[in-house]
């Protein structure tokens, strides 16, 4: 989550432009963070450092481990291209919410026009790939060398049962506080592990204490006691794997009454449900779709019986926005993270029709292409969960296989938005949610692929 904590009369007043200024400003933050890498994109290769841009370049060069080599893959026009693609497809969604404020828009015109010239200088794109994913050959041992990755990375994953790693830690001066940490990512590993069959249940409930110990909010700061969309949806998610049934309807029962009372009558689901009650600290992030994605998904598994109130008129909008534009209004997120919880609605039963069905194959098919392994992860995800698609002998299991690391765990890759140092957003990544990701993305191969059959 992306926190800003700004006193002054002219952020006061542009805060009350709405959430679809906040959603703008944030598209450009992206965007000019993509710029930001891509210029330090051979240094930070040196420096082992994971941006979006030498996770790109990493995924561009596979296997390769001539660093050299690396360099010379990384400044190509096909790792560029895909880079400035994607912000300038940020930039234009950041004019669209600005329409009306000329200053800010002449601001981001100025960053569309740079990043386009930088775009028109490199010639011609690649066209985009459309047709299915490319298989790759399935040779005997296939099966026990992908199982014997998902043991090594269920023990990474069992390690430290703190999963202190996954936490979101924020240390600044302007805090007036050592430190600012979140407990919300952990939920994506536990998650993992939970949905694979790990028992994990003492686990779980450590992590649900600590949350209810701050009244299940995002940060641990009480000076933002509030409550939001994505935290709620990952508590509502993992009750089905808690062992204490009386204290599952009673933590569900208060969180739902909590947000039944935030949220008004639309067809819509806000980042924030609730808000600070001191009105110097603003809270970045109005609407995202993978975050109602995940809030829906938790609602349909641990809140069913609110879902027809609550929920049924925002799936229907969601599906009706994704088959319209896809990935587009993923603001918080990577843009391939939508892929999962969208395809996990389907799953569930949720039908969207025909035109968010199609749209969804066309997301995983035009995706394959130098994809990274925690793209691979979704991709896998994505496409076990879709009726018309399957996962066997993918390519993206190839990706998964060959970057896992020695200890068993995957290299940390952006997931979501934080506020970084001086208020700048940077990406949130953590190894330990990485490979949660990665190793749920190969047990689902094992389980749908039979992949195991083809062992010799």
């Amino acid at each position: 989550m992306v926190l800003h904590a700004v006193v002054g009369a002219s952020i006061d007043a542009l805060a009350r432009s709405g959430a679809r200024v906040t959603s703008a400003l944030t598209h450009a933050a992206a965007a000019l963070a993509v710029e930001r890498d891509l210029s330090r994109l051979r240094a930070d290769l040196a420096a082992g450092s994971t941006t979006i841009a030498t996770v790109s370049a990493r995924a561009a060069a596979g296997a390769v481990d001539d660093q050299e080599l690396i360099y010379l893959i990384a400044a190509s026009r096909q790792v560029h291209h895909r880079l400035l693609d994607l912000a300038l497809g940020r930039v234009r969604l950041a004019l669209q919410g600005l329409s009306g404020l000329p200053r800010l828009s002449a601001a981001v015109a100025g960053l569309d026009a740079r990043l386009g010239a930088t775009r028109d200088s490199l010639g011609t794109a690649s066209p985009v790939a459309t047709s299915p994913p490319p298989r790759a050959r399935r040779t005997a041992g296939t099966g026990r060398r992908i199982a014997a990755a998902v043991g090594h990375a269920r023990r990474f994953l069992l390690a430290d049962p703190a999963m202190v790693e996954a936490r979101e830690v924020h240390r600044r001066g302007d805090l007036d506080r050592p430190e600012m940490t979140s407990m919300f990512p952990l939920a994506f590993p536990l998650e993992a592990l939970a949905r694979c069959g790990a028992a994990i249940s003492e686990r779980l409930e450590s992590w649900l204490q600590e949350l209810a110990s701050r009244s299940f909010s995002y940060y641990d700061d009480p000076r933002i006691a509030t409550l939001d969309a994505d935290t709620v949806g990952a508590v509502l998610r993992l009750q089905r794997y808690r062992s204490h049934g009386g204290d599952v309807s009673s933590t569900v029962e208060v969180l739902l009454g909590r947000v039944a009372a935030a949220l008004e009558p639309s067809d819509r689901i806000p980042v924030w449900l609730e808000r600070p009650t001191d009105s110097r600290i603003r809270l970045a992030g109005g609407r995202c779709a993978a975050v109602e994605a995940n809030f829906l998904l938790g609602l349909l598994e641990g809140g069913a019986e609110s879902f027809p109130k609550l929920g049924a008129r925002p799936l229907a909008r969601l599906w009706s926005d994704f088959a319209a534009r896809g990935t587009t209004d993923v603001t918080d997120y990577v843009a391939e993270y939508l892929l999962v919880p969208i395809s996990r609605l389907l799953a569930e039963g949720q039908d969207p029709g025909d035109a968010a069905r199609a749209r969804l194959s066309r997301e995983i098919e035009q995706r394959t292409e130098t994809c990274s392994p925690l793209t691979a992860a979704f991709l896998t995800m994505a496409a076990s969960n879709h009726p018309d698609m399957g996962t066997a002998a993918w390519s993206w299991i190839e990706v998964l296989a060959r970057s896992q690391r020695h200890d068993g765990g995957w290299d940390a890759e952006p997931l979501f938005w934080v506020n970084g140092a001086g208020g700048a957003p940077e990406w949130f990544r953590s190894r330990t949610v990485t490979t949660g990701f990665c190793y749920e993305a190969l047990s689902v191969f094992l389980a749908t692929a039979g992949a195991g059959s083809s062992s010799g």
